[in-house]
């Protein structure tokens, strides 16, 4: 009966007054950015699960972020110590949510907030979900050329070019705050996996007729899977005699390391370290070690942002 009534409501047939919401989601289902890390497989393949697809209009998007601690999950209000509710506005274009306080609203002083204030979201014009398959997108295709972005997302040119430098910007800003914390920071142990990759993050482009000149810089990347620990290092080259003297300096005896087929890890399973590789293979989408093949999930791009 329960169910009828709801329905009924959703149609129209019956008229309730809306309870005040004063979270995005359950308190205690908020896990943090600790959790979004902790995820088995976060990519372009399967985001639809958590926020539905780019066009979604739901509130999907914003509950991932609530979730994940990307976005309050909660508000005060900044004039009076009244918890703000969550209220529908469709004067917005994207989100269609903001934070109100009813205590200044019966004052005839209506303070609002959009749910995205305070975050890297606060002031673009783009629905959640737009920006995070763009990031997605940009993860997993570093070269990828600007019109094609724009023709796969169905987004302005101009807006793909804004958000993938606002994207650089924060990854390098984490990159030298992370770095900072322990210089000495091991990764992995005895039953412990690190998945390692490297990337090309600048490559020479065209834009309107004209080329721009920009130095390619390789990036080599490792991260303890289940945990928020990752060390990246500018590498002039992805050669062997470059990346395995990484590895043995800040991966620990013992450690599972995951990486795709690329021929300078060829060696990591030699090294007197004692390591136990694995490596992907990106078409079939399964782990693969000499003497045996296993599915695992794949690795997740997005974890890293």
């Amino acid at each position: 009966m329960k169910w009828i009534l709801l329905l009924l409501c959703c149609f129209g047939f019956v008229t309730t007054k809306p309870r005040q919401k004063f979270e995005i989601v359950p308190q205690q289902n908020v896990e943090g950015v600790d959790g979004l890390l902790s995820l088995e497989s976060l990519n372009s393949h399967n985001l639809h699960h958590h926020i539905g697809q780019i066009d979604d209009s739901s509130t999907k998007g914003m509950e991932f972020l609530a979730k994940y601690g990307l976005i309050e999950n909660t508000r005060t209000c900044g004039y009076c110590p009244t918890p703000m509710s969550l209220v529908r506005d469709t004067a917005l274009k994207s989100d269609f949510y903001v934070w109100r306080c009813a205590g200044c609203k019966k004052d005839q002083s209506t303070k609002k907030l959009t749910v995205k204030a305070g975050s890297f979201f606060e002031g673009l014009h783009l629905s959640v979900q737009q920006v995070l398959y763009a990031a997605a997108d940009w993860l997993e295709n570093p070269s990828k050329p600007v019109l094609d972005a724009s023709r796969d997302l169905k987004m302005d040119k101009n807006t793909i070019v804004k958000l993938q430098e606002w994207f650089r910007q924060m990854t390098k800003q984490w990159f030298y705050r992370e770095g900072s914390r322990d210089p000495n920071m091991k990764l992995g142990g005895r039953n412990k996996i690190v998945e390692i990759d490297e990337t090309l993050m600048y490559r020479a482009k065209y834009n309107r007729g004209k080329m721009l000149t920009r130095r390619q810089v390789w990036v080599f990347g490792m991260i303890e899977r289940g945990t928020s620990k990752v060390i990246m290092f500018r590498v002039p080259k992805r050669d062997s005699a470059t990346l395995l003297p990484i590895i043995h300096k800040y991966v620990l005896p013992g450690t599972t390391i995951v990486s795709d087929g690329w021929r300078a890890y060829g060696g990591i399973g030699r090294m007197q370290s004692g390591y136990h590789h694995l490596f992907v293979n990106h078409k079939t989408i399964s782990w693969i070690q000499p003497t045996e093949a296993f599915t695992l999930k794949p690795s997740r791009p997005l974890g890293v942002f």
